[in-house]
């Protein structure tokens, strides 16, 4: 009889042990996370495009006869007043009475300005009509924003943007008006912007942060740390509580982003507990274990 109820016991604790370790595995552990909350207001959200440095206003300065240059009073970059002399002259028949004394044709800059270039030297012979060198008139200088036609809408008159030079030098840029011209190939159209600028080349590449306008409260932010993607960077969401203990995965759009913030858009409300740590390939329904919650308005 000891012997039977022996077994009996013995069967009882392994079926109950069986029953344990059943339980055990169907059970998957909490992952600790904290929590935050979207929150509503507005990111710096700009759009990066590029310019040109550019002369409105240029008068080219020409040979009035076919002479040969005796003198250069100027060199690229000088700044000239209204009649300066830029050009020393003398023609075909004083260059062969170059032994009596002749007065030579002297070339003057029409207006105020810097000098673009000098293409002609002293000693050398040029036809009538040759271009001599180029003035670009005191304050005409404008940037030429590149802009696709698709964002052409951002870039209304008088609105502001930031132009970042080469040194890394910050201007604050009004907009004006389009050119009625279109690059073929990359379909962006030249606009011009005004600055208040030192003398700059013509031609130099500058870098524009134009501000994409989001209304005034509506986007609804995030920490970054709180959005999650695949690879590709083509799918975004966030894990928010379905109840204390299960995270569920959200779809978002992702707009605007900054180094800690960015902008979703998608099912969620201030009220939802968004997972905001320790979500890092949580799983669908995956189980949570509630350690903090953070408060993005704080």
């Amino acid at each position: 009889m000891k012997i039977i109820n022996l077994i009996f016991l013995t069967l009882a604790c392994f079926t109950s042990c069986g029953r344990h370790a059943e339980i055990s595995e169907t059970i998957a552990p909490a992952t600790a996370v904290t929590l935050t909350h979207v929150s509503y207001g507005n990111l710096p959200n700009d759009i990066i495009l590029s310019a040109t440095t550019a002369y409105l206003n240029k008068s080219i300065v020409s040979a009035p006869i076919a002479a040969y240059i005796t003198n250069v009073y100027a060199q690229p970059g000088d700044w000239v007043k209204a009649g300066q002399p830029l050009y020393e002259l003398e023609s075909k028949e004083q260059h062969a009475l170059s032994s009596i004394m002749t007065r030579p044709i002297t070339v003057r800059a029409g207006k105020d300005g810097i000098l673009l270039n000098v293409l002609q030297q002293a000693g050398d012979y040029v036809p009538e009509g040759t271009t001599l060198c180029t003035l670009a008139e005191n304050g005409s200088l404008v940037f030429l924003l590149n802009v696709p036609y698709e964002e052409a809408k951002y870039t209304t008159v008088g609105k502001t943007c930031t132009l970042i030079l080469p040194d890394d030098t910050r201007l604050t840029a009004t907009i004006g008006n389009p050119l009625a011209t279109m690059n073929v190939i990359s379909q962006s159209q030249p606009v011009i912007a005004y600055a208040d600028a030192p003398f700059l080349p013509e031609g130099m590449n500058v870098k524009v942060l134009l501000p994409e306008s989001t209304p005034e409260g509506k986007a609804m932010i995030l920490p970054k740390s709180a959005v999650q993607s695949n690879e590709e960077l083509t799918a975004h969401w966030v894990m928010k509580l379905a109840d204390d203990s299960t995270a569920v995965r959200v779809p978002v759009e992702v707009g605007g982003v900054t180094a800690d913030s960015v902008e979703v858009r998608g099912a969620l409300t201030p009220e939802d507990r968004i997972v905001l740590t320790g979500g890092y390939a949580l799983p669908d329904s995956g189980r949570v274990s509630v350690h903090r919650i953070t408060d993005m308005n704080k």
